[in-house]
């Protein structure tokens, strides 16, 4: 049978969630992203629930200002009967976005007339131990520097492109100013052959929670294909290990099979898989 949580406040529904949210951080790293948001009032919540049943499977959802986040791990057909009881897709008007569990999310959606899109796609990867050790004699990998600024934001630029091709990229200033903090707070890695930056990653900090997410992987086109990024994600996923955290997350478009492939090679494995959906 399947059963509606309820929750008296939003505060109660995270006391509630929290151990189990925490315990699977990077499924639901956009829910942690999300809280400096709404505890500044730059989004509001209008519902936030689980619906449970006797066998211990839960959906976890929260309705905020454009966007539903739905979670689980596993879930039957009474639970989605009473999900979808519980979300007006009709009424969501166009660009309102479905975050969380893939066939969680599409299930929900195919119950319904609607029009919708999958605007991304991906892989959530952790890793506990790194895999493998294959060095390679012309590459170095270094923290970025002042002096690769320039070279570094057009990178970002790049890598943008290649994340959200039918998305309008950053303009060059935020890009300059995600390379700096980068650099500034030791985040940044790149590697350099002959001189030259090959390619980059950047080391997202996660707040209150000591759970390193690595991001904006990117090679030039030209370096491809030659072991840089596996280079790169090695070595500063060992480093965090050794030094910082038990464990480092990413996320991955889950439409690029060579960058999926060298994950899992470097030690990752898939915890989670996400998906973002657009109403039309």
């Amino acid at each position: 049978m399947a059963k509606l949580l309820t929750f008296a406040s939003f505060q109660d529904f995270l006391l509630h969630n929290q151990e189990h949210m925490e315990a699977h951080f990077y499924a639901y790293f956009h829910v942690f992203k999300l809280l400096p948001r709404l505890r500044s009032k730059e989004a509001g919540v209008f519902n936030a629930y689980n619906i449970v049943d006797e066998e211990g499977h839960q959906i976890i959802a929260l309705h905020v200002t454009g966007s539903y986040y739905l979670f689980s791990f596993g879930w039957t057909a009474p639970m989605m009967d009473l999900l979808a009881a519980q979300v007006e897709v009709g009424k969501c008007k166009p660009n309102f976005q479905f975050l969380g569990q893939r066939d969680l999310i599409l299930e929900l959606l195919q119950k319904h007339e609607c029009q919708w899109q999958i605007f991304k796609e991906r892989l959530v990867y952790q890793c506990e131990e790194v895999q493998g050790q294959r060095e390679i004699p012309s590459a170095q990998v270094e923290n970025g520097s002042l002096e690769d600024v320039h070279a570094l934001t057009e990178m970002t630029l790049a890598f943008d492109v290649d994340e959200y091709p039918d998305k309008p990229s950053r303009d060059e200033d935020k890009a300059f100013g995600q390379v700096m903090y980068g650099i500034e707070n030791n985040g940044l890695f790149v590697v350099k052959s002959q001189g030259r930056v090959c390619c980059v990653l950047q080391v997202i900090e996660t707040d209150d929670f000591n759970k390193p997410l690595l991001g904006s992987l990117y090679t030039l086109p030209e370096h491809r294909n030659k072991g840089y990024a596996s280079l790169l994600l090695r070595t500063v996923t060992r480093g965090l290990l050794q030094h910082r955290s038990d464990v480092c997350g990413l996320l991955s478009d889950i439409n690029n099979p060579a960058s999926n492939k060298a994950f899992v090679n470097v030690g990752y494995h898939p915890v989670y898989h996400w998906v973002n959906v657009i109403i039309n």
